[in-house]
């Protein structure tokens, strides 16, 4: 059962969002406490008004009950600009997602380290979706980014909104695993693509997915997402746990 929940990453694409405060927010969850700060450069949606409530429903919906969306953060001055005319959708990217993994559509600590969650969670991953492009960064960078345009190009010629496709793992270190995704988006009328990397890790015992998107450029991107949710995890580990 808990490799099956473990091995159910969902990606979720924001749209639209309406903005909260900058403050904290915190979740007891099954006697665990969290804390998710803002992160840099990003504004939380809040869990108090309708119109924000209205995205967390949103992005529950497209998690099909394996994750629950605890905090979504976007660019603050497209926030900004969406508080003075929530009458029309505005792109807040980039933006981040943080949602607790489900246990059977439930909420649940796992009595385990991170360390071996990280390991089922590898070995699940690693079953269901290729690790190509981490062993090939581990031998050469540039053999990994070469692999991983190619994939890139291979999945945007097939796929039309709302297509998504997974690039496969693009690392693990000892906050968590990553992802690489691309999805094919309808912007009133108008194709187009946002990229993205998934990081699983665990923090306080709880199972924690953070989603990382933005506009898709070129495969270069996905280096420099992968280096940022790596320092958005180490905070919220540091936060909540001490320092690593």
């Amino acid at each position: 059962m808990i490799v099956r929940i473990l091995a159910s990453t969902v990606f979720v694409f924001v749209g639209f969002v309406a903005a909260g405060g900058a403050r904290a927010q915190d979740f007891d969850i099954a006697g665990h406490h969290l804390v998710i700060e803002p992160m840099e450069g990003y504004c939380p949606v809040g869990h108090n008004d309708p119109a924000d409530k209205s995205i967390y429903a949103m992005v529950d919906e497209a998690a099909r009950g394996v994750l629950r969306a605890l905090s979504v953060q976007g660019d603050c001055a497209a926030l900004d600009a969406f508080r003075k005319d929530r009458s029309r959708q505005t792109d807040i990217l980039p933006a981040l997602v943080f949602q607790l993994g489900l246990l059977e559509g439930e909420e649940k600590a796992l009595p385990m380290t991170r360390q071996k969650f990280l390991e089922i969670m590898d070995a699940a991953l690693q079953s269901q979706h290729s690790d190509e492009i981490w062993t090939l960064a581990k031998q050469s960078e540039q053999a990994a980014l070469t692999r991983l345009q190619a994939k890139t190009r291979a999945a945007l010629a097939e796929m039309t909104p709302p297509d998504m496709a997974v690039l496969g793992m693009l690392d693990h270190d000892e906050l968590g695993v990553y992802i690489g995704f691309v999805q094919a988006v309808d912007e009133g009328g108008k194709p187009n693509v946002t990229a993205g990397v998934g990081a699983t890790t665990m923090v306080n015992g709880l199972p924690l997915t953070v989603t990382r998107t933005e506009h898709y450029a070129s495969a270069e991107q996905f280096r420099s997402m992968t280096a940022e949710l790596k320092r958005v995890l180490r905070e919220l580990i540091t936060r909540n746990e001490g320092a690593i």
